[in-house]
């Protein structure tokens, strides 16, 4: 399968906001245009921090990932975050997910970035198999509290 991997553009939108749609309730989460909407904002915001890609295959979008850099105070260096990554079932399996992640080791290095990090749920065991191919799992454990939250 060819692969043109490229940051996404305004004309996406409508051939982007299906994957994301599909990538939330994969996760569980219920459909909500309002995120979407927020999300594409940012992507195609210049002065935004998050930044997104496309797997384009035959005019269609195959896959995408959304992602950010910050500064990473631990090693004194930056860090590129794969927020967002999700292949359509039917390309899964092709190399898509392989590709969108190589093109994100390229844009960390252009941002002098020590790793490429992200998380995944602990029940998607099949993009966990998979990373395990492609990256080191840590021993880091992530927690998360609601900034609403009284102390």
């Amino acid at each position: 399968m060819s692969l043109n991997i490229r940051p996404l553009s305004v004309e996406d939108r409508e051939r982007w906001e299906p994957l994301f749609h599909a990538y939330r309730e994969f996760h569980k989460l219920a459909l909500d245009n309002s995120v979407s909407d927020k999300v594409w904002g940012w992507l195609m915001d210049d002065n935004h921090p998050c930044f997104g890609l496309a797997a384009e295959s035959d005019g269609n979008i195959a896959g995408i990932a959304n992602y950010h850099v910050s500064p990473n105070s631990i090693v004194g260096g930056a860090i590129l975050h794969l927020d967002d990554l999700y292949t359509t079932p039917a390309h899964r399996g092709h190399g898509v997910a392989t590709q969108l992640i190589g093109r994100l080791g390229d844009i960390a290095r252009d941002h002098h970035a020590s790793d490429i990090r992200w998380v995944t749920n602990g029940w998607n065991s099949v993009a966990r198999n998979y990373y395990r191919k492609i990256s080191t799992e840590t021993d880091w454990v992530t927690f998360t509290r609601n900034a609403s939250t009284a102390d």
